[in-house]
């Protein structure tokens, strides 16, 4: 693999980057304000890759988001799909000087600094995308399904279109060179309230624990348990076939609200996914029940018989942090400054989500995430700096009550101490 060393690491940015091309047969294109490549192997994985290119391009309506909007966009997508609809992929956004790269399983990610030191990132190990944020001057960056062996044509510079190669090779450009392009205007995911230094370094999906310190907290208050699985006792349906039991009017199941036992799920019922009450589109998709599109493909509901179906539940979106990456919700989730600590975690009810925060303005135990049926619910765990919420398109931050869970809709933010996270899905209850 061809690289260029970086002199002056702070004269180049992302921004004005140099795509180099090899010779291959994988699917890549520079479209609107992102770059992708992808290895798709049949239809649906094809029908995917075509949806992200039209997000790209901003042909779904509306301007191209771009940077972390993107990301974000390209989150709930990929995790709103049967893990066997996604297809091997990397996707680029520009933010500013930095890069953000999303990686699926059977894609990787080469990093080469000025000093020719190799750092190889991929997906393999983790059953959710990876996303890593590269600052300006951190050498060049080679995308492939094996990136050491790429051979790139360096007379060529893919600057837009769909075309066929092997991988990519990027190279940061020199910021003098001209103005950004119009394609790669960027777009803040959320507007912090206090601004804050940044000073992570490039993260993975995987969060960061930080040392716990001595503060002075309140002691968590009493929580509602995670909503149970409601038919524990049914034969298990798999989503997302349309094959289940479905209500015919003469036995039409328990209602969502009214069948929850009191007992918490298991671990390993956990490990099995919660099933839950829905719709199925005419190709077989899960959806809310009431939903009047396919969340998956898009088709209309309408029309069609709102027969309920019990189903595995897909993750009902993404959490996307201040600092790029991503966290899909498939359960309860426990987020502080080191979330292991908590009851819910230790016992495997809750997943840990840990913030890094060397201001220790998070708590240990900050706050909860409930997926109760369809809905996500938030709660203060009674933080010292607490829990703060400002609904989709509002600047309006309004702090929650310790203990008391608040249904929360995609392109609400939280605030919890000097993070801000965002909640994107495709579901909409």
């Amino acid at each position: 693999m061809t690289t260029t060393a970086v002199n002056e690491p702070e004269s180049l940015g992302w921004s004005s980057m140099r795509v180099m091309l090899s010779p291959g047969h994988l699917l890549v294109a520079r479209e609107g304000s992102g770059l992708l490549v992808a290895n798709p192997e049949g239809p649906d994985q094809e029908a995917v890759t075509d949806r992200l290119l039209d997000l790209c391009a901003g042909t779904t309506g509306g301007p191209p988001p771009a940077g972390r909007e993107l990301v974000r966009a390209a989150a709930a997508l990929l995790t709103g799909s049967a893990s066997d609809e996604v297809p091997a992929l990397a996707l680029v956004a520009v933010e500013g000087d930095d890069l953000l790269v999303t990686l699926t399983r059977g894609m990787r990610l080469a990093l080469t600094d000025a000093t020719g030191a190799v750092d190889v990132i991929d997906a393999e190990d983790s059953v959710l995308p990876v996303s890593r944020v590269l600052a300006s001057g951190a050498g060049t960056v080679a995308l492939a399904p094996d990136p050491q062996t790429l051979e790139v044509d360096r007379r060529s510079n893919l600057s837009g279109g769909v075309v066929r190669a092997g991988g990519l090779l990027l190279e940061p450009g020199n910021r003098a060179a001209g103005p950004v392009p119009p394609a790669e205007t960027l777009v803040d995911l959320v507007p912090p309230p206090p601004p804050v230094e940044a000073t992570a370094p490039p993260t993975f999906v995987t969060f960061p624990l930080h040392d716990p310190e001595p503060e002075e907290e309140q002691s968590p208050p009493a929580h509602r348990e995670p909503a149970p699985d409601p038919t524990a006792a049914e034969e298990p349906v798999d989503h997302p076939v349309a094959t289940g039991e479905l209500d015919d009017g003469r036995d039409s199941g328990p209602d969502l609200e009214e069948a929850r036992p009191e007992d918490p799920p298991s671990p390993d019922a956990q490990e099995q996914g919660v099933r839950v009450r829905g719709i199925v589109c005419s190709r077989g998709h899960f959806n809310p029940p009431d939903a009047r599109f396919c969340e998956r493909c898009g088709i209309s509901t309408v029309h069609q018989t709102h027969s309920l179906v019990t189903g595995l539940r897909p993750p009902l979106g993404v959490l996307v942090l201040d600092d790029g990456t991503v966290h899909t919700l498939a359960g309860d989730v426990v987020i502080g400054r080191a979330p292991e600590e908590a009851e819910d975690v230790r016992s495997g009810r809750c997943a840990p989500l840990a913030l890094d925060d060397p201001e220790l303005s998070v708590s240990r135990t900050h706050a909860r995430l409930v997926l109760d049926g369809w809905e996500v619910r938030v709660e203060d765990a009674g933080s010292v700096n607490g829990t703060f919420l400002a609904e989709a398109g509002s600047e309006d931050w309004s702090r929650l009550e310790a203990g008391r869970p608040t249904t929360i809709t995609p392109g609400a933010r939280l605030r919890l101490g000097s993070r801000v996270l965002a909640f994107e899905s495709h579901h909409r209850v």
